[in-house]
């Protein structure tokens, strides 16, 4: 049977592009929608298989429409998202880009001590881009992650990779 593709073959196939444009009034922040899952079948052949996500799901939590995508470990990213949910849902303070910044970066930090630290798998690397609007303020933007720090995305279109770290950018 054959063997399966080395550990730097398959990771170069698992690959997430996500990306944002700017725009007149905000930002565009979108993904593509295959996630490849590698398994071995009941011969024992290595098998990948392709499906369809919705890799960017905009809700409207508490006092914030958020939209959060990822790239890298998708188990962390969704069980992130899950926790963001969580404390958007939960939060009383005045709704204000610096107070969602603070509550999401926070969760992060606490994620990245519990959920990272115990995740079994070898590849734990993943970034997040964060979209939100703040209806009681007018406030909106992008974040992405770099680890526990929410930094604002630049001007220009950005380009996002799999591999946190950003591979290029678009030029539109």
């Amino acid at each position: 049977s054959p063997k399966p593709p080395s550990r730097s073959r398959r990771e170069k196939r698992r690959v997430t592009l996500i990306a944002t444009y700017p725009a007149q009034d905000g930002f565009v922040l979108c993904a593509d929608s295959q996630e490849t899952i590698p398994f071995y079948d009941e011969n024992g052949t290595y098998r990948e298989l392709r499906k369809t996500v919705q890799k960017i799901e905009p809700r409207m939590i508490g006092q914030y429409a958020v939209a959060i995508a990822g790239a890298g470990n998708s188990q962390l990213i969704d069980s992130f998202i899950v926790r963001a949910r969580r404390e958007l849902e939960q939060d009383t303070e005045s709704p204000s880009r610096a107070n969602l910044r603070q509550l999401l970066e926070d969760t992060l930090a606490d994620f990245y001590n519990k959920d990272v630290a115990c995740c079994p798998d070898e590849d734990k690397r993943f970034q997040l881009y964060v979209a939100f609007q703040c209806p009681a303020t007018k406030e909106y933007g992008i974040w992405v992650s770099e680890n526990v720090v929410l930094r604002d995305v630049d001007t220009k279109p950005e380009l996002l990779g799999d591999r946190h770290e950003q591979i290029g950018r678009a030029h539109v």
